[in-house]
């Protein structure tokens, strides 16, 4: 039985998890020649020894990044996905900022004519693996990024705007209240749309309940005139996407803006939605630094079939 070629595309980290897809896939799937890998510079050991651990592998597609440089950042991902051969590709999600992995979406999108399947890996904390869940840290070291250095829309997705329309953010809550806020501010929204995780969909046990707190702070301390609320489960992309279709958006008189701070699967089908849904625009506050104890452990596995999704992109496919 013939078997498309498979492209898998997946970014290094300090976290352990980052390295179960690709040692998955060269097992069942794949040649080290056939991964592509973003090394998103971060300055720790771990970072270094979990590299170390991809070159073991025989992976020579390993490309330093700086996240704080947006052109760079596209720019590997526009040659990634542009030089990936006819087949299928797959996406670990895992490890990559969220503006690196709209902008490889958004480049999927455009390439989708030369890929049969499209499939985005997920491998996500296990039960309290995350800083702001692990009671064994300290109090002050239970934070999973800090700072902010920059707010800016992602390359790929920046909307239709008119000066006489009014502002319209849809934000989904996760556990990152204060680059949240910052978002709120900087857009400074006429209505806020606030999207939780739905109870018991998270993709650890326990984090939804932290969306919800950031959810109560948004509401408490942002002067907004017109605030909403709505769910959505965490755990898929599929509901994110519809779910976000049936927010009432009034594109005739709203600039509308959408920050995807939950789960990576709920950025996925975030950045799905407003690949078919053209006008509006993603908004990322880039962290001036993460937790080096961001989350420890490896948890649950999650895959999902994207192909349709990106098919009813309204992007220019090339």
């Amino acid at each position: 039985m013939n078997r498309n070629p498979v492209t898998l595309v997946a970014a290094a980290s300090f976290e352990e998890r980052s390295l179960v897809t690709t040692r998955k896939f060269l097992t069942n799937v794949g040649e080290p020649r056939d991964v592509h890998l973003a090394n998103v510079i971060e300055d720790n050991v771990q970072h270094q020894e979990n590299v170390d651990a991809f070159r073991e592998l025989r992976i020579e597609a390993i490309e330093p990044l700086d996240r704080f440089d947006s052109r760079a950042l596209w720019s590997w991902a526009w040659k990634t996905i542009r030089g990936a051969p006819r087949g299928d590709i797959a996406v670990d999600i895992t490890c990559f900022p969220r503006e690196l992995l709209g902008m490889l979406l958004f480049a999927i999108s455009l390439m989708r004519k030369r890929f049969v399947n499209v499939t985005v890996d997920y491998i996500a904390a296990p039960e309290g693996g995350y800083a702001t869940q692990n009671t064994e840290l300290d109090e002050s070291a239970r934070w999973l990024s800090k700072g902010v250095r920059d707010i800016r829309s992602i390359i790929g997705f920046p909307g239709d705007f008119s000066g006489e329309k009014t502002g319209h953010l849809i934000a989904l809550a996760g556990h990152e209240r204060e680059r949240l806020m910052e978002i709120v501010e900087y857009v400074e929204p006429r209505k806020l749309s606030i999207g939780s995780g739905d109870i018991g969909s998270s993709t650890t046990a326990g984090a939804d309940e932290y969306s919800r707190r950031v959810v109560r702070a948004l509401r408490s301390r942002v002067p907004v005139p017109t605030v909403e609320r709505f769910g959505f489960r965490s755990d898929s992309v599929d509901d994110v996407y519809e779910r976000l279709r049936e927010v009432g958006l009034d594109f005739g008189k709203e600039n509308v803006s959408l920050a995807g701070m939950n789960t990576k699967l709920s950025f996925v089908g975030a950045t799905l939605f407003a690949l078919h849904e053209r006008r509006v625009r993603i908004v990322y506050a880039v962290p001036e630094k993460y937790n080096p104890s961001y989350c420890q452990g490896v948890g649950t596995a999650f895959h999902f079939d994207i192909t349709g999704l990106i098919g009813q992109a309204k992007t220019e496919a090339l």
